[in-house]
C-alpha cells in the first residue's frame, strides 16, 4: 500500500517541529536574562501543546514556611497571581480554564511558577503534562543560569561604574594638581619683582641710615632686610618645586656615575668648605632623565653635608643594587639623624625639623627628591636614628 502523502507531509512537519523544540530547549540554559526566559518558555509550550490566549510567569526570589515572596509578576492578572502562589504540588490542571500551573525548582528550591491557560486545542492536553514535567530540570537550571548571569551583569556594571568614576577622579586631581603648580609657578613669578624692589629698599635703607637712627630703628631695618631675604628664597624655592613638574619626562639611559659627578661639580664650594668624604660603588645606568636625577642627588648629598654633626666631617657613601627591573639607590651619611616619628614629614613641602639658625634652608628639598623619585616610578624612604646617621633609599628602573 502506498503511504499516503498528507500523512508523509505531517510527519515531515512533526519532525521539523520536534527539530525546533529540541533547538529551543538548548538555548533556553543560555538566556541572557529572566524576561527572555519566560518568553521562550511561553514559545517551548506553544509549539508543544498548540496555541494558547493566556500565560504569566511568576519568579520566586525568597521562600519561607507558609510564605511565598516574589520579584514581579510578568501579567497584571491578581487573581491569576493569587492561583499560582497557592500552588503546593508539581503542578496544577485546570479543565475550566483550560490550562496547568507548573512549579519551576532547582536542587529543592522554588525558583518560579508558570501559567499557561486556554489553549485552543485541549484534545488530550492533560496527558502532555508528564512531559512538562520531565522539562522542569531543564528549565529550573535555565532560570538559575539566567539569574546567575544578571548578577555577573550588574556586578560588571557596578564595577564599570566605579572604574570610571574613579578614572574621572584621577583626570580631575591630575587636573587640579597640574593647575595648581601653574598657580604656584605664575604666583611666585610675579612676586619676584616687586620682592626684589622691596629688597633692594630695605638694603638702601640700611647702608644710608644704619647707626644714624636709634637702635630701635636699626634692628627694625635689619628684621626688613632677613625677612625679605627669607621671602626670596622661599619664593625661589616654589619656582624650584614648580619646574620639576612642568616638563614632560623622557625617560633615557643614564649612567649614575656620571650624574654623581655632576652633583659633586654643584656642590664643590660646599664640599670643600666641610671636608666632606664621598665614596661611591660602581654604580648603573638606569631610565630617566638626567637633569632631574642630577638635582636627585645634589639635594640628598647636599642634605647629608647639611645636617653634619658639628664634630665630624661628612661621610658619605653612594651605593645601588639590583631588585628585579629595578635599581634601589642609597646614600648614607654619618649625620646628626633624624627621629623615626619625623620619617615620612620630611618628605613634604616646607617641612622642616630645625630652626633656621641652626641648618638653613625653605624645607623643599627632600620634597622636590619625593617628586623626582614618583615621576620615574620609583619610591623613596628613609632610615635613621638621631645621632647615627641616615639612609636615605630610592628606586629607580633598569633600561
Amino acid at each position: 500500500m502506498a503511504p499516503n502523502k498528507d500523512n508523509a507531509s505531517d510527519a515531515r512537519k512533526k519532525l521539523a517541529d520536534y527539530a525546533l523544540v529540541i533547538d529551543l530547549l538548548g538555548k533556553l540554559s543560555g538566556a541572557a536574562s529572566e524576561q527572555t526566559l519566560a518568553e521562550d518558555i511561553f514559545h517551548l509550550f506553544e509549539m508543544l501543546y498548540g496555541p494558547f490566549r493566556w500565560a504569566a510567569y511568576l519568579p520566586v526570589v525568597e521562600t519561607q514556611p507558609g510564605e511565598i515572596k516574589v520579584r514581579g509578576i510578568l501579567d497584571d492578572n491578581a487573581s491569576m497571581a493569587a492561583r499560582m502562589l497557592d500552588l503546593k504540588t508539581e503542578y496544577s490542571w485546570t479543565p475550566s480554564r483550560k490550562g496547568f500551573l507548573l512549579r519551576i525548582e532547582r536542587e529543592g528550591a522554588l525558583l518560579a511558577i508558570v501559567a499557561v491557560e486556554d489553549f485552543l486545542l485541549v484534545d488530550h492536553i492533560e496527558h502532555y503534562l508528564n512531559l512538562a514535567l520531565n522539562l522542569t530540570p531543564i528549565l529550573g537550571l535555565a532560570v538559575s543560569n539566567a539569574r546567575v548571569y544578571q548578577r555577573l551583569r550588574n556586578e560588571i556594571s557596578e564595577r564599570q561604574r566605579s572604574e570610571q568614576a574613579l578614572q574621572q577622579t584621577t583626570h580631575a586631581l591630575a587636573r587640579s594638581n597640574k593647575e595648581l603648580e601653574q598657580f604656584a609657578y605664575l604666583a611666585s613669578h610675579d612676586l619676584q619683582e616687586p620682592l626684589r624692589m622691596i629688597s633692594n629698599y630695605v638694603s638702601l635703607l640700611k647702608m644710608r641710615y644704619a647707626g644714624k637712627l636709634d637702635q630701635d630703628a636699626d634692628e627694625f631695618i635689619e628684621y626688613a632686610v632677613d625677612g625679605a631675604k627669607r621671602m626670596q628664597a622661599l619664593i625661589n624655592s616654589i619656582l624650584e618645586y614648580s619646574r620639576v613638574g612642568k616638563a614632560a619626562l623622557k625617560p633615557e639611559p643614564v649612567d649614575l656615575t656620571d650624574v654623581i659627578k655632576e652633583s659633586l661639580s654643584n656642590l664643590r664650594v660646599s664640599v670643600e668648605e666641610s671636608d666632606a668624604v664621598i665614596k661611591m660603588d660602581t654604580l648603573p645606568t638606569v631610565m630617566g632623565n638626567r637633569e632631574r636625577l642630577v638635582l636627585l642627588f645634589q639635594n640628598l648629598i647636599g642634605n647629608a653635608i647639611k645636617y653634619r654633626k658639628k664634630e665630624e666631617a661628612p661621610m658619605i657613601y653612594v651605593s645601588g643594587k639590583e631588585d628585579g627591573s629595578r635599581w634601589e639607590l642609597s646614600i648614607k651619611d654619618n649625620g646628626i639623624g633624624i627621629d623615626e616619628s619625623s620619617t615620612d614629614r620630611i618628605f613634604m613641602l616646607f617641612q622642616r625639623l630645625h630652626g633656621k639658625s641652626e641648618y638653613p634652608g625653605s624645607g623643599v628639598g627632600l620634597a622636590i627628591c619625593k617628586k623626582i623619585v614618583e615621576q620615574h616610578g620609583g619610591r623613596i624612604w628613609v632610615e635613621s636614628k638621631p645621632g647615627e646617621g641616615s639612609t636615605f633609599r630610592f628606586t629607580l628602573p633598569s633600561p
